[in-house]
């Protein structure tokens, strides 16, 4: 459970969550939270999805994801940032759905990411509009040692 700071998270055991309830992952809210965009119930190629569930979302979605690359980080091991540029340049994905939690789109990102969020971020204002947003659990980051709100964000191409 959230707490403040390290010391203060408390954990609970999955037998004490399953009293009441099965826990439902965080990925598989963010998939129903898509799925409302799904043309006649199918989203096949028309979305793109930033986010370290990425390819958990497309299984659930029944959709075929754009780029080879599993969990948005590894991009740059195929190095697909031009194939990224290009598809929100052309518009070839109705939708895109962006992860701003501190493991996607936000946070002390020590790695390689930092310089191309901008031009994924420019792109993505001039050839789509946000419809949709929705915060869904949230996230510890150690380096600033807090917990994160999570947010997924829909765009969908003007």
């Amino acid at each position: 459970i959230e707490g403040p700071s390290a010391s203060e998270t408390a954990y609970l055991k999955v037998q004490d969550l399953l009293r009441d309830k099965r826990p439902i992952p965080p990925w598989l809210i963010k998939a129903n939270f898509l799925q409302k965009y799904a043309k006649e119930g199918k989203i096949i190629d028309d979305i793109l999805i930033l986010s370290p569930d990425d390819f958990y979302l497309y299984m659930k979605l029944n959709a075929r994801a754009p780029l080879i690359s599993i969990n948005f980080w590894h991009l740059f091991l195929e190095n697909e940032w031009n194939l990224l540029y290009q598809q929100l340049e052309t518009k070839k994905n109705r939708l895109v759905g962006i992860d701003y939690s501190w493991g996607g789109f936000k946070g002390e990102i020590q790695t390689h990411l930092p310089k191309y969020h901008p031009k994924i971020l420019k792109l993505i204002k001039k050839n789509y509009k946000k419809i949709d947003s929705k915060i869904i659990g949230s996230s510890y980051y150690g380096g600033n040692a807090n917990w994160y709100p999570s947010e997924l964000v829909v765009y969908e191409r003007l």
